[in-house]
């Protein structure tokens, strides 16, 4: 089974736990059993160095392990920008908690802010670039976006930016591997401490992106289909420009990464008319790399 298919499986199992019962505990372990897949550690306790919602320094985090499960986090030298994160990837995925963890409302206002996340009762996705707001959801098939910060999130994980460097992106980086690898090598010669909120901007020859709905599911459900899976509505793009956002972390699996990532991003045309979790990229020529730049 690849990483993939093998995410793919874990994701509507636990879908299907919290649209049955939004439960919890062994029920989760058990279908987490049937899938042959193993779950990734808990989200580890803050040590006593930091507050309890802040991840260790970078200078200890080999020791200190990921992130907290509910959080922040700014880079110890001339920082310009704070991470912060409501929920967690684990939470959500393995045990079924799709509540509200903040109200969008409070995010109103943060003209510098970047966001990925999912919607309260995973109802939708999150997308803000630089204050400009893309909630996207399902209807008829079809992705509806809003623009306003109304209701809650679920998960979500956000930072202001204030201003931007840029850099070209390779030719040969063109892939959701390479990307993550490029992004990663630019922060460490930027000298940016992990987690890290990053922007692509560009063409995408493809990319293929989902927005997460249980309602679609459920409809599915009623209506006598076959429901596996259909809680994540895929979607493509074809030659398309578009603007990408993410978090990046080396020790963030579970918590702002899948376990097998380093990269959380989202993805939104160029022209807002569509957004979405991305799952596959083709890159074309030209794109640019944007990161935190310093603090004046």
């Amino acid at each position: 089974m690849t990483p993939k298919t093998r995410n793919r499986r874990i994701a509507t199992t636990a879908l299907a736990i919290a649209l049955t019962g939004r439960a919890a505990g062994a029920g989760v372990c058990a279908a987490l059993a049937a899938t042959g897949a193993d779950a990734p550690p808990p989200p580890s306790t803050p040590s006593s160095h930091a507050s309890k919602d802040s991840p260790p320094p970078a200078a200890a985090k080999d020791a200190q392990g990921p992130p907290s499960a509910t959080g922040s986090h700014a880079p110890d030298a001339s920082p310009s920008y704070r991470v912060q994160w409501v929920g967690t990837m684990h939470k959500v995925m393995m045990q079924g908690d799709i509540t509200s963890k903040i109200s969008l409302a409070d995010l109103a206002g943060k003209k510098h802010l970047c966001a990925v996340g999912a919607l309260e009762g995973l109802t939708g996705e999150i997308t803000v670039i630089d204050g400009t707001i893309s909630i996207a959801r399902v209807r008829e098939k079809k992705i509806v976006i809003d623009r306003t910060l109304a209701g809650g999130a679920a998960l979500l994980i956000y930072a202001e930016v204030p201003s931007w460097n840029q850099r070209p992106i390779p030719a040969g980086v063109t892939d959701m591997k390479g990307l993550e690898e490029f992004v990663g090598k630019a922060a460490k010669e930027a000298g940016l401490e992990d987690p890290f909120p990053f922007r692509v901007r560009g063409r995408a020859v493809k990319a293929d992106f989902h927005v997460i709905d249980l309602d679609t599911r459920e409809q599915a459900r009623a209506g006598g289909e076959e429901a596996h899976g259909k809680a994540l509505v895929p979607f493509s793009l074809a030659d398309t420009p578009v603007d990408i956002v993410g978090v990046w972390s080396d020790r963030g699996a579970g918590i702002l990464t899948h376990h097998d990532q380093r990269a959380h991003a989202h993805v939104v045309t160029a022209d807002g008319s569509r957004s979405g979790h991305l799952d596959a990229l083709t890159l074309g020529g030209g794109a640019v790399l944007l990161l935190p730049a310093p603090a004046k």
